[in-house]
């Protein structure tokens, strides 16, 4: 899923829980492996730098930066949405937050591959989908598409 499907995701349930901070933010958080075990498609990660699946030291080159506009563009139109719609709530930002970690983590982890984050990504992995829309763009993006609609609908 793309981080702008966790984040309104994550708002979604945050919000829901209002006077429950820390129970809608783990509500979030575990909402990001059980959309990733849904079939879907994800951008591809260019650069070996940003890629958790191919740990290499960090380098600034091209693909790199590429990469983190990529996935902050992604980030940020999460946030701008969940925001817009979950504006009332005072915890959207924690659980939309809370929805994208796991993601970061693996960041984290290509670069500090020990401890619990070891074992969390040794879970995302477990979890994520084999069945990926690879190659199919619009019926990938359409689909979280639909997948935000509904959330957004469900929570009115």
């Amino acid at each position: 899923m793309t981080l702008a499907t966790h984040a309104v995701v994550g708002a979604a349930l945050a919000a829901a829980l209002p006077n429950h901070p820390l129970l809608g933010g783990l509500f979030a958080f575990v909402s990001h492996f059980m959309l990733d075990a849904l079939p879907h498609w994800d951008y591809a990660i260019l650069s070996a730098s940003a890629n958790p699946d191919a740990p290499a030291k960090l380098s600034l080159d091209r693909l790199f930066l590429l990469d983190l506009v990529r996935i902050g563009s992604d980030a940020l139109l999460g946030l701008v949405v969940a925001g817009a719609v979950f504006f009332n709530s005072p915890v959207w930002f924690l659980g939309a937050t809370f929805a994208i970690l796991p993601d970061f983590l693996q960041f984290v982890y290509s670069k500090y591959p020990k401890g619990l984050v070891a074992q969390l990504q040794a879970f995302h992995r477990w979890v994520h989908t084999s069945h990926r829309l690879e190659g199919r763009v619009v019926v990938g993006v359409a689909s979280q598409l639909g997948l935000v609609a509904l959330v957004i609908l469900l929570s009115r």
